[in-house]
């Protein structure tokens, strides 16, 4: 199975073997998994992301070839399904009607790939190329329009000629959040290198069970079956660079509007580029001044949860802070304004017991689903920040992790990553139509002197 993309002589091919399932090498659970009702709401939702590992001629474990890359890659994830058995299982229909996983331990979908080219050939990730990234991720353009059945989870392995590779995922979300799925492939990593699990994943999700109430059905929720990965063609992907001197020139400007408002100066860099990117959208959609303008901000609850959840836990622990203006106010306010909206938001989200936690949750979750107009409109979206992954904690002994991106934009959401592993610098990805991205770069080069890196 081959692909290609490309212009001129720069013809990029990837070559793909047949998919096989990989299994856990072990006997594991065999029934029934419980999904929490965050899980549920994230059921037809998948996370696409690809991993760059560059070679690293200082690491002797490279000096194995390259087919051993892929079968090392491919044991350790045998094993590591041991621990993280429900992703060898299928997301089902439970007999009461609520969607469960059933620990069928009938494996991950693994297929091997090899490029015609050097991994520095394909260009940055952190910068959109969705014909040619998505070409890492294998049935990014099959993964059924219906969950149900399906492996949670599918893998592909890219060697390149330099000896770098790349590892694509598609995950089904209800699986997993970002924090859980990096505690994953660290898990993954540890055992490539022959090493005992550093955190033993907590498994049991009925800690998010909440009081009796109506079972979740997918008849009742005809949305279930939607696109797993909704892509607007229409739409202009591109990423912004703010780097340190950009940064800088954020925090004084936030301080010089006025210098009553403490605690602007002390925002943090994923705080100031939000408060900066919600304002020079707003003003790119040319928004009724009474319009509101909705930011949505993806947080860990684990950090969040007065009794903690336990160390490990695996599943979605996330949930979204909701910052709401008057598009008017927000354009005609200063950046501090925006600034201490979202801080003040981001405050107010401290969970001091489950109850808590689960209203939370099913309150921010409204609000997106009422929402749903607004986010496919542009003037609401929603905020993420990858650069977490970018950590020595990833590693299979074989290459050393030096991006992150996403292969398929989503127009509604806007992630803010690290440009590449030990840089300060942050990169920005959105999509907008045509016409309303122009708007946004005018305003980007007017106010900050960013251009677009494509």
């Amino acid at each position: 199975m081959e692909a290609s993309h490309g212009s001129g002589e720069a013809v990029f091919r990837i070559t793909k073997s047949k998919p096989v399932l990989v299994s856990p090498t072990m006997n594991t659970y065999d029934g029934l998994y419980y999904l929490s009702p965050v899980d549920e709401f994230l059921i037809p939702t998948a996370m696409n992301m690809l991993l760059r590992f560059e070679r690293d001629d200082d690491d002797h474990g490279m000096r194995r070839t390259e087919i051993n890359i892929c079968e090392t890659i491919k044991q350790a994830l045998a094993k590591v399904l041991v621990h993280y058995y429900p992703f060898a299982g299928r997301v089902v229909m439970g007999p009461d009607g609520n969607i469960m996983v059933k620990c069928t331990g009938e494996g991950v979908s693994f297929v091997e790939a090899v490029a015609n080219c050097e991994l520095c050939e394909f260009g940055d990730f952190t910068i959109p190329d969705p014909p040619k990234h998505r070409q890492l991720v294998h049935a990014w353009n099959e993964y059924p329009k219906n969950p149900l059945d399906k492996p949670p989870l599918v893998v592909q392995v890219t060697r390149f000629q330099c000896g770098g590779f790349v590892v694509g995922l598609l995950v089904n979300h209800c699986m997993c959040d970002g924090a859980s799925m990096r505690e994953f492939m660290k898990s993954w990593g540890e055992i490539a290198r022959g090493l005992p699990l550093s955190v033993v994943p907590f498994l049991d999700r009925s800690i998010l069970k909440p009081k009796p109430k109506q079972p979740f059905k997918i008849e009742d929720n005809p949305e279930i079956i939607s696109p797993v990965v909704p892509l607007n063609e229409q739409s202009v992907f591109k990423s912004f660079c703010f780097d340190l001197q950009k940064l800088m020139q954020l925090k004084k400007i936030a301080a010089m509007e006025d210098e009553t408002i403490k605690g602007t100066t002390t925002a943090t860099d994923f705080q100031l580029i939000m408060a900066f990117i919600w304002r020079a959208r707003t003003k790119a959609l040319k928004m009724n001044p009474s319009d509101q303008s909705k930011l949505f901000i993806v947080l860990d609850g684990r950090h969040r949860f007065g009794p903690s959840f336990p160390k490990g836990y695996f599943g979605n622990a996330l949930f979204l802070a909701h910052c709401e203006c008057s598009a008017g106010e927000l354009i005609e306010r200063p950046l501090w304004f925006a600034v201490d909206l979202m801080k003040r938001a981001l405050e107010l989200n401290f969970i001091q017991s489950l109850d808590d936690y689960l209203e939370n949750v099913q309150s921010c979750l409204d609000t997106v689903k009422a929402s749903t107009t607004e986010l496919l409109l542009d003037t609401a979206f929603i905020g993420n920040k990858w650069s977490t992954f970018l950590s020595n904690d990833i590693d299979f002994g074989c290459g050393v992790l030096t991006q992150i991106g996403a292969p398929i934009p989503q127009k509604d959401l806007v992630l803010v990553n690290s440009h590449i592993k030990g840089s300060k610098n942050k990169i920005l990805t959105l999509g907008l139509t045509p016409s309303n991205m122009k708007a946004f770069e005018e305003i980007m080069q007017s106010e900050m002197r960013i251009q677009a890196s494509i």
